[in-house]
């Protein structure tokens, strides 16, 4: 067992290309935590309606919309 996660080890470190792949996957993760920050803080701003709008007109409703779904998912 230990020959074959030795094995693995090496070859990941060998391999420029799985390094770039992950370098990727690290850069896209922190961009999605970036943006779901940044919306978090728009969501805090926003005052949201007591009712729930079905179809959204403005963009300030889009908005609104999109922050309840964003705190229903949250619970």
């Amino acid at each position: 067992m230990s020959k074959l996660l030795d094995r693995m080890r090496d070859a990941i470190f060998a391999n420029p290309v799985a390094w770039f792949f992950f370098l990727l996957a690290a850069v896209a993760e922190y961009g999605n935590y970036q943006r779901g920050h940044e919306l978090t803080q728009v969501c805090e701003i926003l005052p949201l309606p007591g009712v729930t709008l079905f179809s959204p007109k403005t963009a300030k409703e889009k908005a609104e919309r999109i922050c309840l779904d964003r705190l229903s998912d949250d619970d």
